[in-house]
């Protein structure tokens, strides 16, 4: 009965390795949280950069949009707008945004100093008769009406051209449906 057992050196747990594997682990996890925080905080700073840049691009075309509408009511306005007639590429002019077709154009690939000549004094004669105002054209061009690009790069270089020569010149190029 009053036996006592004894612990033998065999009987008692080694913690060394378990600790060893258990540090191993922290120093790991460590590591990788403050990799991942670092990488969070260089995405954020980039995503802060992106919405700065592009809170001031809006700043800039509400600017714009702005001094467009004040513009447009001080400008002459003339709408190019290409059709087909007769089975010919013809191409529209019309003095305001929506109004009434006041010239129309016969186009063809085989006639680009034509149309580029027609363009440029039809243009020409709405900076002569208005030389106190702007003249902005608007090119709503009508993507199911093309059929080759070459009836179109003279419009596109004679508006640059004109640009260019008259600084009360503006132009635009927008796709409509219709």
């Amino acid at each position: 009965m009053g036996r006592r057992r004894r612990r033998s050196a065999g009987d008692e747990i080694n913690l060394t390795p378990l600790l060893d594997v258990l540090f191993s682990i922290l120093f790991i996890a460590l590591l990788t949280s403050t990799q991942s925080e670092k990488l969070l905080q260089a995405d954020a700073q980039e995503t802060q950069a992106q919405v700065e840049a592009l809170t001031s691009r809006v700043d800039e075309l509400e600017a714009a949009a702005e001094s467009a509408r004040i513009y447009e009511e001080n400008a002459v306005i003339v709408t190019l707008l290409n059709d087909i007639e007769d089975g010919n590429h013809v191409l529209r002019v019309c003095e305001g945004r929506e109004a009434e077709v006041q010239e129309t154009v016969r186009m063809g690939a085989d006639r680009p100093q034509y149309t580029r000549s027609r363009l440029r004094a039809i243009i020409e004669a709405y900076v002569e008769g208005a030389p106190d105002q702007p003249v902005y054209v608007v090119f709503r061009c009508r993507p199911d009406r093309i059929y080759r690009t070459e009836e179109f790069l003279p419009i596109q270089e004679e508006l640059q051209s004109l640009r260019r020569r008259h600084k009360e010149v503006f132009y635009e190029i927008t796709e409509v449906d219709r």
